[in-house]
């Protein structure tokens, strides 16, 4: 499974270099603010998917004496400052789709241009349906953050296509509008990045519907007669799990062992649940008169 995450890491890089390049060259040979907008996007793609590859990395290494909860914030460092990346990004491509607006320069139409874009798409589509088929059989929060960011582009060159026939007809003005779009959407989907691994590393708690799935996990164990409280927190992007189980008061304390024993790796076989502590409290059947 982890060999599966390499391989869509290393295809991720190469083919955002290559798309990386192809738009630059494109924007500057014919003036285009948009695909020059889009190369510097491209360019943050790549920087993700460098990092993304490294963090993986250190993601999957053992827990150590100085790590012994293992190295899973690492990909949730690597995503914050990712969203930092392309905060700063937004800002210079809405200048300079803004700079374009105020000067306007007159575009040469190519029908060169509609291929790139074709291509550049299809990659993208590509990249896309792979790295969503990895997913299935693959939990990594970096890589998820990059399927959308997939998703993200696809809209982005459907603009760009846009933005060609518009050229075609003399309308250079939609250039630059696109340019400012793409700005604020990178400036969007950086804020949104940095908040989410924000509040892993901040130790956010599970969703409503994570916690009552471990709790029904819980119940499903024989012994357990209810659950009083189940606490949650990320660490990376792995769960720490503090669950506390009624038990039968007259129930023998190696019984109730053993019963601890089994909610604990019940739970940790989900397998975004790094460490799991069971408390066991007796149980007591309140009856209203």
């Amino acid at each position: 499974m982890i060999l599966q995450i390499k391989k869509a890491s290393i295809l991720n890089i190469i083919i955002n270099i290559f798309l990386m390049l192809l738009n630059l060259v494109v924007g500057f040979v014919f003036s285009s603010i948009s695909f020059i907008s889009k190369g510097l996007e491209s360019l943050q793609d790549v920087l993700t998917a460098i990092i993304i590859h490294f963090t993986i990395k250190i993601n999957n290494k053992d827990k150590d004496q100085n790590h012994q909860f293992g190295h899973s914030r690492a990909e949730n460092l690597a995503g914050y400052t990712i969203g930092m990346i392309m905060f700063v990004l937004g800002v210079e491509v809405i200048t300079y789709g803004i700079d374009n607006f105020l000067n306007q320069k007159i575009i040469e139409f190519n029908y060169l241009l509609f291929v790139v874009v074709l291509i550049a798409l299809f990659s993208k589509l590509f990249l896309y349906i792979y790295i969503k088929k990895v997913l299935k059989t693959n939990s990594s929060p970096a890589i998820k953050a990059n399927l959308q960011d997939h998703f993200n582009d696809i809209l982005m060159y459907i603009g760009l296509f846009i933005t060609v026939v518009a050229i075609k007809y003399n309308y250079y003005i939609v250039d630059s509008i696109i340019a400012i779009l793409i700005g604020f959407y990178i400036i969007y989907s950086g804020f949104g990045i940095c908040r989410e691994n924000l509040n892993y590393l901040m130790g956010g708690v599970a969703s409503k519907e994570i916690i009552e799935e471990i709790k029904n996990i819980a119940r499903r164990v024989e012994g357990v007669l209810e659950v009083n409280l189940c606490k949650t927190q990320y660490l990376g992007n792995k769960l720490q799990v503090e669950i506390h189980i009624a038990l039968n008061e007259h129930t023998h304390l190696n019984d109730a062992h053993t019963i601890g024993n089994k909610v604990r790796g019940n739970i940790k076989h989900r397998g975004d649940v790094i460490s799991c502590f069971v408390h066991i409290d007796p149980y007591v059947n309140i009856i209203e008169l």
